[in-house]
């Protein structure tokens, strides 16, 4: 995690993720507002996360395993860059750090946890 000001900001670490949702709980109790890079900061009591989507990142992963396995060179496949991105607010963290979220952001996002 790095701070930002009086916020805290997590990386996405394959290995540490159980690490970083324990991190995500520990600071909750400093009242310091975290941003996630995936859904599941968000739902691990992240004011909120912002991040690619994993559903759709394997979704494509499995495109590219189909197409390499059909005969096509792994040389010869593009590199995608991500294109769907998941907004995802906890409003209970919000109200407990005492922060309001504007409606308009609230109607953009994907999911809102209550």
């Amino acid at each position: 995690m790095f701070a930002l000001g009086a916020s805290l900001w997590g990386q996405p670490a394959p290995l540490r993720a159980q690490a970083s949702r324990a991190g995500v709980r520990r600071v909750g109790v400093l009242t310091l507002p975290v941003i996630g890079p995936r859904a599941v900061w968000a739902d691990d009591g992240a004011l909120f996360a912002y991040g690619t989507s994993l559903d759709d990142q394997h979704r494509r992963s499995a495109l590219v395993v189909d197409t390499v396995l059909r005969g096509a060179r792994a040389a010869d496949i593009p590199v995608e860059q991500a294109t769907l991105f998941e907004l995802v607010i906890k409003l209970k963290t919000a109200k407990a750090l005492g922060i309001t979220i504007p409606r308009s952001i609230l109607l953009r996002a994907d999911r809102v946890i209550e």
